[in-house]
């Protein structure tokens, strides 16, 4: 669920949304062999693996660790991504936290996994193999120049393309909004847009818009309001150059 709440006296909050933009699309690619059972499947889907909050002091892959751990039984590789989650919680959070919760989402999410995996599409007739990066440039908040760190921050982000899909990632937090736009200027194509996938720590990207009512996610970026509009075009421009 979007987690960007905003209360009565228009502040925004950690909260539920319930009416938020967000990307619902799971995107599972599988890869298969000789034998009936698949050599690997890469999937992405787009919330924060945060059920387990602070006050979990235990090692753990949260939700998505336990589903990822379950999904592998069943095949050699199961590899799970995170889409544009940057403003999207998972649902039912507790606190103290408790790992039944967690649980119980990824049991859901393996079932619908599952029940993907007998209508899949086979994607046939092209064996393109290729990858490439793009540097970019996101402006930074006048505080943050101020603080001197430069009118920009320099990031890298990159591309994958296997046969007719196409992933590009970003070393930080990417909005869901982004994340579905990038998807629909390619609309006719398999296309994920991935949070945290190219090493680093890169922090939020938040959309324009929500500069305007503020929250977490703005307040703890060091990017402008400009830098959104740059990251969804340099993704973009990527797809284009995977081919």
């Amino acid at each position: 669920m979007n987690r960007r709440e905003q209360i009565a006296d228009g502040s925004v909050i950690l909260g539920e949304n319930l009416d938020g933009p967000i990307d619902r699309e799971a995107i599972l690619v599988t890869l298969d062999g000789s034998g009936e059972t698949p050599i690997a499947e890469v999937c992405s889907f787009a919330t924060h693996g945060t059920v387990m909050g602070g006050d979990n002091y235990q090692l753990s892959g949260d939700w998505c660790g336990i589903a990822a751990s379950e999904l592998e039984q069943k095949t050699q590789t199961f590899i799970y991504t995170n889409g544009g989650c940057a403003d999207v919680n998972p649902r039912g959070r507790t606190r103290p936290s408790t790992f039944s919760v967690a649980e119980a989402l990824a049991e859901e999410f393996v079932g619908d996994i599952e029940s993907t995996r007998g209508s899949t599409n086979a994607l046939d007739g092209d064996d393109v193999l290729t990858g490439a990066f793009k540097l970019i440039e996101l402006p930074h908040k006048q505080g943050e120049i101020e603080a001197g760190k430069g009118r920009t921050a320099r990031i890298q982000i990159h591309g994958i393309r296997f046969g007719p899909v196409r992933i590009v990632g970003f070393p930080g937090e990417v909005f869901g909004e982004t994340a579905m736009a990038v998807k629909q200027a390619y609309a006719s194509d398999v296309v994920a847009v991935n949070s945290y996938t190219t090493g680093g720590s890169a922090g939020y990207v938040p959309v324009r818009e929500a500069y305007d009512t503020g929250g977490y996610e703005v307040r703890v970026s060091p990017y402008s309001e400009d830098a959104e509009d740059v990251l969804r075009h340099a993704f973009i421009e990527l797809v284009k150059e995977l081919g």
